[in-house]
């Protein structure tokens, strides 16, 4: 759906921005997200530019394309507005607040709410706080706040990307430590499925023999940005082939591809390569010593992005890909892979055969 009145967005800001601590949010800030963050997904340079972004076409920004943030010292959160889905365009749209992390951060939730909803001069039908901690979640619903029941941001993922939260991967739960890649067998979950990273990865390992192709993963330089887009696009393209495109769009990536962000030295990107044809890509960022947290990762699982005599395992390409990053990122010292969570079921079931534990984050609510 396109909209017309993105000016929505340009009346919300400029009346925020007059609020004191608040301004607008750019890689340049890296440092002062670096002293907030505490290990959970919300809290990153990746998070932010991306719950908050200014490139989605139902909250497009075009002075301020990675969002606003908040930060007074001791209380941080990145603030975007967006229209639902579903919306039309003249629906006035919603603010987002984005990982409250500092001892005050409740009460400035409640004041950013009492501004957007009460000045006529903000087209905002409501405020919507995410990524929250449990005892944040039930001091908002103190704070005349709502569960996200009550107005779910989308009819089939009421919590967007945290509708499903299995997401934390500990590598060496999944790879055994050994000069090559062996995958184990993952504990604790059904007969079926306990083994399922462990032979696809067999899987698409006998397809690349076969066929005598390579899965190349490679540091997503300046000259790899255009193949990264590439990927990201297929993918999207791909979701709405099946119905599947709810919620996130490739527009909501932008920023994980500006070599401001790539640049930062928290994070790290790939292009991963099936015989030289761009297939994959990860962007992520460490958000903790020993933690890793990936926010832009695809991989196609499409046969036709590349010509082959036997097809046969193909479709285990993604779970291949996964596990030659986590043995890369190991190598770097990374212990735990923050994998996000999920707007789709299938995809949950997918990082939970990966090993990904329950990471659950909240959503509250509060309406015009």
């Amino acid at each position: 759906m396109g909209y017309k009145r993105m000016d929505d967005r340009a009346k919300a800001e400029r009346e925020l921005l007059k609020m004191r601590y608040v301004r607008p949010y750019s890689p340049e800030e890296s440092k002062a997200i670096g002293k907030y963050k505490d290990g959970t997904f919300g809290v990153s340079n990746l998070a932010f530019a991306l719950y908050s972004n200014g490139r989605n076409a139902r909250g497009k920004s075009l002075e301020r394309p990675f969002g606003l943030m908040y930060e007074d010292g001791s209380t941080l959160f990145s603030i975007g507005y967006f229209k639902k889905e579903h919306d039309s365009e003249d629906a006035p749209g919603y603010v987002l607040i984005v990982a409250p992390r500092g001892k005050h951060a409740i009460q400035r939730i409640v004041e950013i709410a009492e501004r957007a909803l009460h000045d006529d001069s903000i087209p905002c039908a409501g405020v919507y706080a995410r990524f929250l901690a449990l005892d944040q979640y039930l001091e908002l619903l103190g704070e005349g706040f709502l569960p996200v029941k009550e107005s779910p941001w989308h009819p089939e993922a009421p919590e967007e990307d945290e509708t499903y939260t299995h997401s934390i991967v500990t590598i060496d739960d999944l790879l055994a430590d050994s000069e090559g890649i062996d995958v184990k067998v993952i504990p604790g979950l059904s007969q079926n499925s306990r083994r399922k990273a462990r032979d696809n990865y067999e899987r698409f390992r006998n397809f690349l023999e076969r066929n005598q192709m390579e899965y190349e993963l490679c540091e997503l330089t300046d000259t790899r940005i255009e193949a990264a887009r590439t990927v990201i696009g297929a993918h999207f393209g791909m979701l709405a082939q099946k119905g599947k495109a709810i919620g996130s769009t490739p527009e909501d990536h932008q920023n994980s591809l500006d070599f401001r962000m790539l640049a930062l030295p928290d994070v790290l990107a790939y292009v991963g390569y099936l015989d030289g044809q761009p297939v994959s890509v990860f962007v992520g960022e460490w958000v903790s010593p020993n933690r890793f947290a990936l926010y832009t990762p695809f991989t196609l699982r499409d046969v036709r992005v590349v010509e082959v005599q036997d097809e046969v395992g193909v479709t285990a390409l993604p779970l291949y890909a996964y596990v030659r990053l986590f043995s890369q990122l190991r190598q770097r010292g990374i212990a735990e892979v923050h994998l996000g969570g999920s707007e789709l079921p299938d995809l949950n079931v997918f990082k939970r055969r990966l090993g990904g534990k329950n990471d659950p984050s909240y959503w509250a609510v509060r309406l015009k």
